[in-house]
């Protein structure tokens, strides 16, 4: 079980230059209420004496890790920010009018080595209980989607982190302004074989809800340099990304095409106000596989929910795509 656990109010957040390098907190985290935990499961050695019934006589700290889970709302503003952590680096937005592009392809997304950024939290509660502390070298574990038609978006993180210190949090920072919610009223979901584009048959009608998961490797190095903590963090795994769709049964065209083993073009996209000449928009694509179809009821209603792997597309030349248009140049 994990030891330590503070659910803390305030969590600040700098991406890193260099991995594992603490740096200062340049914004508030948007965040849920309550919504970002700090576990810490220090390892214990147990040696204990022969000839004896005691479960142990000496007991040493072993290795210590370190999990941020943080949730809430999903918003065009932080999307580019956590999208670093999880698909690769982009700095900036492009365009030079009031609307910016980011754009997550394969100009971005490495498929050859591991560029996704690190980032320093500073987590603590408002009126310093619980104990604040900082956290450097956080790497992204995973990610979760959850979008459904009467709510915002929410999202869900799980990060690992390196070196855990008590201090106090950077002074004078404010929360963004104007943050503006990915929401489920303004979102539609696309599917169609790959001999057509991206977003060119809209499952009209009948989704009820969709779920994006991404999941990269990270691995704690733990090595003989006089402490518990991991060294590093390194990304070794492959990226493991997947959706589910759940909708209305009323044709065989997608479940033909999970026993088929057609490939598949998945989008999801939402739009919100205008912005400039273009509006904010999320548009995520995802390339793949359908490989299960589950049966339900919703209200007397048979349903289906179909499950998404990603796979790499020629097309976006990666395995995933995604596009954030907001009212931001640059990260948080």
């Amino acid at each position: 079980m994990a030891a330590g656990i503070h659910v803390l109010d305030v969590a600040q957040v700098g991406l890193e230059a260099t991995r594992g390098t603490l740096v200062p907190a340049t914004s508030i985290l948007d965040h849920a209420p309550g919504g970002v935990v700090l576990k810490r499961s220090p390892n214990v050695i147990r040696i204990r004496n022969a000839g004896s019934m005691a479960s142990s006589h000496r007991v040493y700290p072993g290795k210590d890790s370190s999990i941020i889970e943080v949730e809430g709302a999903w918003t065009y503003n932080w999307a580019p920010w956590w999208f670093n952590l999880f698909l690769g680096p982009l700095a900036t937005g492009a365009g030079a009018t009031a609307d910016k592009t980011w754009t997550f392809g394969s100009a971005v997304i490495s498929d050859t080595g591991d560029t996704l950024k690190s980032a320093s939290f500073e987590l603590g509660g408002k009126d310093t209980r619980p104990s604040e502390y900082k956290v450097a070298g956080v790497v992204g574990q995973s990610l979760s989607l959850s979008i459904r038609q009467d709510a915002e978006w929410r999202f869900k993180a799980t990060l690992l982190g390196t070196v855990v210190t008590a201090a106090a949090k950077t002074g004078a920072l404010a929360a963004l302004s104007g943050i503006t919610d990915v929401l489920g009223t303004t979102t539609k979901v696309y599917a169609n074989g790959t001999g057509a584009a991206f977003g060119t048959t809209q499952l009209a009608g009948n989704v009820i809800s969709a779920d994006i998961d991404i999941k990269v490797g990270p691995s704690e190095r733990y090595t003989l340099d006089g402490q518990r903590n991991p060294y590093r963090i390194a990304v070794t795994g492959p990226r493991d990304i997947s959706a589910k769709v759940a909708m209305e049964y009323d044709a065989q065209t997608l479940y033909t095409a999970v026993h088929a083993g057609t490939a598949q073009r998945v989008r999801i996209a939402a739009t919100g106000p205008t912005l400039g000449a273009s509006a904010y928009g999320c548009t995520i694509d995802l390339p793949g596989y359908w490989n299960a179809a589950d049966f339900g009821d919703d209200d007397g209603i048979v349903t289906q929910e179909l499950t998404l792997g990603a796979a790499y597309d020629s097309t976006p030349a990666a395995d995933i795509n995604a596009v954030i248009i907001n009212a931001s140049a640059s990260l948080p």
